[in-house]
């Protein structure tokens, strides 16, 4: 936990509705920030570095879905996680969002109290796993917020339990999807069983060992069906919290990629 109170951005161009999320995340240990238009909220950005960008999708001159293109440009705001709030969307709309609304955490108006709630408690347990991970290289400043590499962190059952915001790119999903799933089912190799095999999983073993396991070539699923050539490492992490092991990959483009090296991470000592 970070001992600063975490912040919450929200834009919205009605100050009626910003004041209605700020009242229904009262109860929760974070400082509401308002943004009154897509300009506004850009710039807020770059001043709090929110653990959490709650979004409307339509406000005038420049709404949500620019606000998002605009970020996604942008490698310094790229890494802060988005929920955005959408009205009822026209066919049209969808077709022309779907790549972004494929991996944007998303709820539709009029808001559920305890959905948003619930949505948000997810983000701050997201928070702490970063803040977990990144003790383990402070000198590393932009460790999770690499535009390339994608960080999981896996539990002792196999369980993703944090996902960067680079991982829900490469994986094409949102937190709400990934977090919870066990780290198998993203492997190319087909699940036969109900049940999750991940004590006896190859990645599991070698980790159980103590030991760094670097694989150059391997397939993974995405969320559309989609296959994807990465290099992966996963590494055995201690003293972490319900986390035992961190798990980077990276998408390979060409041979080439194969040869770059993954993060620092890899360099951890895992004793």
């Amino acid at each position: 936990m970070s001992a600063e109170i975490r912040k919450i951005l929200v834009a919205d161009d009605s100050e009626e509705n910003r004041a209605f999320i700020a009242k229904m995340l009262l109860d929760l240990d974070v400082q509401v920030v308002h943004a009154e238009n897509g300009t506004q909220a850009l710039e807020r950005l770059k001043e709090i570095e929110p653990i959490l960008f709650i979004l409307d999708s339509d406000m005038p001159e420049m709404d949500g879905y620019q606000v998002m293109n605009q970020m996604m440009t942008d490698e310094n705001m790229r890494h802060i996680p988005v929920l955005m709030l959408t009205a009822n969307l026209s066919d049209r709309q969808q077709s022309l969002h779907k790549t972004l609304l494929a991996v944007t955490d998303h709820l539709s108006k009029p808001l559920s109290a305890d959905k948003l709630v619930a949505k948000v408690k997810l983000f701050l347990e997201l928070d702490d796993y970063r803040l977990a991970i990144k003790t383990m290289h402070e000198d590393e400043e932009k460790i999770l917020e690499t535009m390339h590499e994608g960080l999981l962190g896996i539990d002792a059952k196999g369980t993703i339990r944090y996902a960067n915001s680079a991982a829900l790119r490469l994986l094409r999903t949102d937190a709400t999807q990934l977090v919870g799933l066990y780290l198998e089912s993203i492997f190319q190799d087909p699940i036969h069983t109900v049940c999750s095999d991940w004590s006896d999983h190859p990645v599991a073993k070698v980790c159980r060992e103590g030991n760094i396991l670097q694989v150059e070539k391997s397939d993974f699923w995405r969320a559309d069906g989609t296959k994807s050539k990465v290099k992966f490492a996963a590494v055995p992490v201690s003293e972490m919290k319900d986390l035992e092991l961190v798990f980077a990959f990276r998408e390979l483009t060409d041979a080439r990629e194969s040869k770059t090296k993954l993060s620092k991470l890899t360099n951890t000592d895992s004793a």
